[in-house]
């Protein structure tokens, strides 16, 4: 017996309202005849894949906080920052230290709630940071050495209105670095500064609340250690001198200690969402994206000598309350995978319907009507060339966050993320149960002669 989401009775009745009475398709047949168009949901098979590690260095970006999902668990994130050598070299005698800070600017990307403090510490490096390649790869899983503490401290991030932080750094921090430029210290010329100055370490603080993780600017403008100062001659003159942030070496690491449904060891595989409580994930920072499968596509082809796909439309729809606090991604993207490729995330193509991408973008329709909140893609080519497909000919689709290149990494790393439900999830008794599960609609056609 046919086992299709959503045939039955209702389907029988839409069977022959919909029948197109005397219409010919052709004279190849004998005498054939539209029997039906119909309209169905069909059923279909989500699992989850992660990405082992992504690179994080020279991004511009840099992502530090600790926040508790409670999907997907709990993730840490710290940057590791190199500082050039001053421009401003002073050799004045007159010259006397008042102040050092850190300089950052947050871009309006969070994760979590921004509402309370973040806690923060920094630390130095012990010693100067090295890629682990040539061509200057810092990843997700990478670290480097920290030695002594310069300040643990909690501040203030208003994340959406982008303004400057100042943070104050300890005076002796300050001092050794501003007089040890201004006497021209051996350690402090420009061959000897990163031994003796490798650079900063920002992480989320051991011992306060950790409610998010802050995305900062990465450019020498925007991120600096700045050195506060005066002269007195006639006049007290107040001045400053920058140590910029080196872009080029600076890189992010991640780490998730995601609950045990969610233990993902291989990209190799795919974690089905029975055993993730029926639920698909898609994450950028620590990548987590969800491959789509359509099991019961040909159980269409018993219903008529000819079966055509008229449409098809996929609904993915976030999971009710699962984005109170973390913002959803504007858009994500399909891509086709070719099982006979390889299985790492390079082997997928983005998904096209004529030169568009195939992007869903977020309907905003969700204040006032929650199950208008969604992502719909016209995937309507990729099931009619799936339609009779068997074995090595079936493929997959898979769903991510955009902003990838071609193996997979996320360009901006950013931490988003989007929780939504396969055909057996339900949020909670009641209405709110309803609107969570993945949905693919199709519209077809039936051929039979007579």
């Amino acid at each position: 017996m046919l086992k299709i989401a959503g045939i039955g009775l209702l389907v029988s009745i839409f069977l022959f309202s919909c029948k197109n009475d005397d219409f010919r398709i052709g004279t190849y047949l004998s005498e054939p005849y539209t029997k039906a168009v119909m309209v169905d949901t069909l059923s279909v098979k989500l699992s989850i894949i992660a990405v082992d590690s992504v690179i994080t260095a020279q991004t511009g970006k840099a992502y530090a906080g600790r926040y508790h999902d409670p999907y997907l668990g709990t993730s840490t994130a710290r940057t590791f920052m190199e500082f050039n050598r001053t421009n401003d070299i002073e050799r004045d005698k007159y010259a006397k230290f008042d102040s050092v800070t850190l300089v950052l600017f947050p871009f309006g990307i969070y994760y979590g709630d921004t509402v309370q403090h973040a806690a923060m510490k920094i630390s130095r490096l012990v010693k100067p940071m090295q890629f682990q390649s040539d061509f200057g790869e810092m990843y997700s899983t990478s670290s480097v050495p920290v030695g002594d503490m310069v300040k643990d401290m909690t501040f203030r991030v208003r994340a959406a209105k982008k303004r400057k932080i100042e943070l104050r750094l300890p005076d002796e921090f300050g001092e050794k670095l501003f007089w040890g430029i201004v006497n021209d210290d051996d350690d402090m010329k420009s061959d000897n500064f990163l031994k003796t100055f490798p650079g900063l370490a920002l992480e989320p603080s051991d011992i306060s609340p950790n409610p998010c993780i802050y995305g900062f600017v990465v450019a020498d403008s925007a991120c600096q250690i700045k050195i506060y100062y005066h002269k007195t001659v006639i006049h007290r003159v107040d001045t400053a001198m920058k140590f910029k942030v080196n872009n080029m070496k600076q890189f992010n690491q991640y780490i998730t200690q995601r609950p045990d449904y969610l233990q993902i060891t291989s990209k190799d595989q795919p974690k089905p969402t029975e055993l993730t409580r029926n639920m698909g994930i898609v994450q950028s920072g620590p990548v987590l994206y969800t491959q789509i499968e359509f099991p019961t596509l040909n159980q269409l082809l018993n219903w008529g000598e000819i079966v055509t796909i008229e449409s098809a439309q996929l609904i993915i729809r976030p999971v009710r309350h699962s984005y109170d606090t973390v913002p959803l991604p504007p858009a994500l993207n399909l891509y086709q995978h070719n099982p006979l490729s390889d299985k790492g995330f390079g082997s997928e193509t983005l998904l096209t319907d004529g030169k568009t991408i195939m992007t869903g973008n977020l309907n905003n329709d969700y204040r006032d009507q929650p199950d208008k909140y969604y992502y719909s893609y016209n995937i309507t080519d990729f099931i009619s060339g799936q339609l009779g497909a068997e074995g090595y000919n079936k493929w997959s689709l898979r769903i991510a966050i955009p902003d990838r290149d071609q193996n997979g990494y996320p360009v901006h790393n950013e931490f988003q993320r989007m929780v939504f439900g396969d055909q057996h999830f339900f949020y909670k008794s009641g209405p709110e149960s309803k609107g969570n599960q993945v949905m693919l609609r199709v519209t077809y056609s039936i051929y039979n002669q007579y």
